[in-house]
């Protein structure tokens, strides 16, 4: 009896679980609640899912009437008992199974779809299982949240939002739907069937916008489409990572297949789209326009084109279908129809649509080289622009003489992803150059320390750091003197000369330098500097107290404290803290340490301060000593014990998960030092559901690594394990019983000796007796570990058989099983 289940629901909820499900529904507002429910990889138990649906109905019945008295009164018996707009709809999918899993059957299903389709053609039965395939789903996510995302305040923005509580991406109910349809559109059957398509994924497309806008993420003027899927023709930068744009694809393929057969009906088609209030219809209808004159006219595309105050002409949204229809429709616009596009380009894009934060120099600038790309595509189209429209673009190019089209067209793309494939020189083109003579780039790195950079903005600086490192560092270090810190220069600057070829000449010439920069200076290029550093460790050439005294000066900067950090690792690794730490140990390493040889005074001094938790900035530094206790335990055990051991107790539970999560990265299985760790880490098992899902899996391997070792076992003792074995949560012992699995397939030909010699009697000893915890995903692990033990088959099915059950998809099972090739040899009863 479970809140969720695998499998089919067993009755309905005794007395006590009928009364947790009365509290639970009382905080239907906390999105924990929300994302332990839909994480657990199950369906919710149908009594649970009906009276979440109840206490819905009737709170949404409270605010319809009006009635806050009673909706407040709710309030204060639980703070988070009402859930707003959005966490109501997020539970209406989670009840409607909308809701996408972690593991999904979606993709032999779509597969199976298609193997039939090849066989009969598109049937009413295959049309609507596609359309069911290709339904809309969301997954929900973790949030994700910038590290320093900070507002004037030094607050974390938007802390209420409900995406800095639960992340979702919006994708499709069947996996892998892409390399499924693959190269059907050489299939004739198929180029026949699009048009029968065309509805179906007009109306799952706007299903897809529909629930979007229902979450905030889309509105009539923003939807984002063009960050998924950047050209709706067929372009490179299209890079089809998200699934969903699979239906965006099929809508343009059937309506191009539509407008051959039935050049009517592809008309009302794109009638319909203009009419969806959503940015991706109208980037389809721009296309269409382009494609079909015949179908539709230049003057209907131009109208489209200027709809909602000339909106979508400007407009990021549909800025390369707006300049697609520009190049190719531009000539072919009539007099009357040209003069009116040119006066509302030359009038410029609407002030509103930009941040009302910008000075008059930026927006003016972004507004002339808004109207410059407008005119100079009306041009390259051979468009017959009149003179008032050529001498403005003649004046712009003139105040601007790096602009310029592309071959690649990435003017038009208003976010471009750059490869290998089409990278080259003119990438560059539209860079400010900055001068190569020491005055002159004095002057210019004055007049250029604007830190922010906006489009059209960029300057070759990075490559003159690059290609005339003395001029560079010379002109920085003149700015030095004078006590000018460009943190914007720095930062750039740094970062090229982190490349191994510039660290020995950078250390000679900038170290000294960065010792007399003031802190508020460094603050703002301390990633940069604490990056350099980082490098320099790794290929160290000069003098050790320098390197630590500007290791201490990103130590000492007051960096503002983060809470709810996502992966505490990832971020340790990118803030100037773990950088410099990371730099430490790195340096540290280089110098070959030795097992007892004790850590020298600057670094024990440097990591007992780092070890302090009475400094918050420095848990970024704990993170990654954490990461790599062991070795440090190996070379000085007295320091470990005294200062990096205690971090890992719980009695400090943010210290302590913070300490795991980044000793759970990068494990490693050494008895003296899991023995010297045992009561904090047999506790941990009470508190491992609070670590991600990698961390999570990687203290179970390790705890059941260490039960499985008979030397270890013997070390930290039977007892205590099987009661950390015992307090795992039910996702815990699920990965314990595969990584159980997956040591004794390790064991190959010597599965049966392991199996007597350690299996036997860690499941004996340890495993736990109880089999309440018994799931679909331990029975496949154990069935799995039966198969691979070889000649011990009997005496491992006795074994486990308590925790076997029917299973409801035995595909991993059976597919184990005809990999082993050992079937022939048990005898079947007769």
């Amino acid at each position: 009896m479970a809140f969720v289940e695998w499998g089919e629901h067993e009755g309905g909820f005794d007395e006590v679980m009928s009364q947790l499900c009365r509290w639970l529904v009382r905080h239907l507002g906390d999105p924990k609640l929300l994302l332990w429910a839909t994480r657990q990889d199950a369906h919710l138990h149908p009594a649970f899912a009906r009276q979440i649906g109840q206490r819905l109905d009737y709170l949404a019945s409270l605010m319809t009437e009006g009635n806050t008295e009673k909706v407040e009164c709710i309030k204060t018996g639980a703070s988070r008992a009402v859930p707003d707009q959005q966490m109501r709809t997020l539970w209406r999918l989670v009840l409607t199974d909308r809701i996408k899993s972690p593991p999904c059957g979606g993709l032999d299903k779509v597969f199976l779809w298609r193997q039939q389709f090849e066989r009969e053609g598109l049937t009413t039965a295959l049309r609507l299982e596609l359309r069911d395939i290709l339904r809309p789903c969301l997954r929900l996510l973790e949030p994700f949240r910038w590290p320093l995302q900070l507002d004037a305040g030094g607050e974390t923005q938007g802390q209420d939002h409900l995406r800095n509580h639960v992340g979702w991406d919006v994708e499709l109910s069947a996996n892998h739907v892409r390399e499924a349809l693959d190269g059907l559109n050489e299939n004739e059957n198929w180029v026949a069937a699009l048009p029968m398509l065309l509805d179906d994924m007009t109306g799952l497309l706007r299903d897809i916008l529909d629930l979007k806008s229902e979450l905030g993420d889309a509105n009539k003027k923003h939807d984002g489409s063009y960050e998924d899927m950047a050209s709706i023709s067929e372009h490179n930068q299209n890079s089809k990572v998200c699934d969903w744009t699979v239906l965006v694809e099929l809508a343009r393929d059937a309506w191009l297949a539509t407008a051959k057969t039935s050049p009517a009906r592809a008309r009302l088609v794109v009638e319909f789209w203009i009419g969806i209030e959503y940015p991706l219809f109208r980037r389809l209808a721009l296309f269409a326009a382009t494609e079909h004159l015949d179908i539709i006219k230049p003057k209907q595309a131009l109208d489209w084109l200027l709809m909602d105050a000339n909106c979508w002409l400007w407009s990021a949204e549909t800025q390369r279908e707006a300049m697609r229809q520009l190049v190719v429709l531009g000539a072919k616009f009539d007099d009357g129809a040209l003069k009116k596009l040119e006066r509302v380009i030359l009038d410029g894009p609407p002030r509103e649509m930009f941040k009302p934060d910008l000075d008059n120099r930026k927006w003016q600038m972004i507004k002339e080289k808004n109207i410059w790309l407008r005119l100079a595509k009306l041009k390259q189209a051979r468009a017959k622009l009149s003179q008032i429209a050529s001498d403005r673009v003649a004046s712009i190019s003139k105040r601007y003489p790096n602009l310029q089209l592309q071959d690649n067209q990435r003017e038009e793309f208003p976010v471009w992803t750059s490869s290998s494939d089409d990278f080259s020189a003119q990438d560059f083109s539209t860079y400010e150059k900055s001068p190569v003579d020491h005055d002159s780039l004095v002057n210019w790195l004055r007049e250029k320390s604007d830190p922010e950079r906006l489009w059209g903005e960029n300057d070759d600086w990075g490559i003159r750091c690059h290609d005339d490192f003395d001029i560079a560092v010379s002109a920085l270090t003149t700015l030095a003197n004078e006590n000018c810190w460009p943190e914007g220069r720095w930062n750039e600057a740094l970062l090229v000369w982190s490349k191994e070829e510039f660290l020995e000449r950078s250390w000679q010439r900038v170290a000294p330098l960065l010792i007399k920069t003031p802190e508020s200076s460094l603050l703002k290029f301390s990633y940069s500097m604490s990056a350099w550093l980082e490098s320099l460790a790794k290929k160290f050439i000069g003098d050790k107290d320098t390197f630590f005294k500007l290791c201490d000066q990103i130590l000492d900067i007051q960096y503002e404290m983060e809470n709810d950090i996502d992966d505490p690792l990832d971020f340790a690794l990118n803030h100037p803290i773990g950088k410099v730490t990371e730099a430490l140990l790195i340096w540290w390493y280089h110098t070959s340490p030795k097992h007892g040889q004790c850590l020298n005074i600057e670094l024990r001094e440097r990591f007992t301060r780092l070890c302090d938790p009475q400094f918050g900035k420095f848990q970024h530094g704990r993170v990654l000593l954490a990461r790599n206790a062991v070795s440090l335990f190996k070379v000085d055990q007295a320091w470990t014990r005294n200062s990096l051991l205690p971090l890992f107790e719980w009695k400090n539970p943010k210290e302590a998960k913070l300490t795991w999560e980044g000793f759970l990265s990068s494990p490693q299985v050494h008895a003296p030092f899991l023995e010297a760790l045992e009561p904090a880490f047999l506790d941990t098992a009470k508190h491992c559901s609070q670590f991600p899902w990698g961390r999570l899996r990687n203290y179970v391997s390790l705890l059941v690594s260490c039960g499985l070792d008979t030397g270890i076992r013997d070390c930290i003792g039977i007892r205590p394990l099987a009661d950390a074995m015992q307090n795992l949560p039910q996702d815990a012992l699920d990965i314990a019983a595969d990584t159980f699995f997956r040591n004794i397939e390790s064991a190959a030909d010597q599965s049966a000796e392991y199996w007597k010699n350690r299996a036997w009697p860690y499941l004996d000893a340890v495993w736990p007796k109880a089999n309440e915890k018994a799931s679909e995903q331990i029975a496949q692990s154990f069935f799995c570990a039966c198969i691979a033990s070889g000649d011990a088959f009997p005496q491992a099915l006795g074994q486990v058989k308590p925790w076997l059950r029917n299973l409801s998809t035995p595909n991993r099972v059976a597919v184990f099983l005809h990999e082993q090739k050992w079937m022939k040899p048990i005898p079947r009863k007769r």
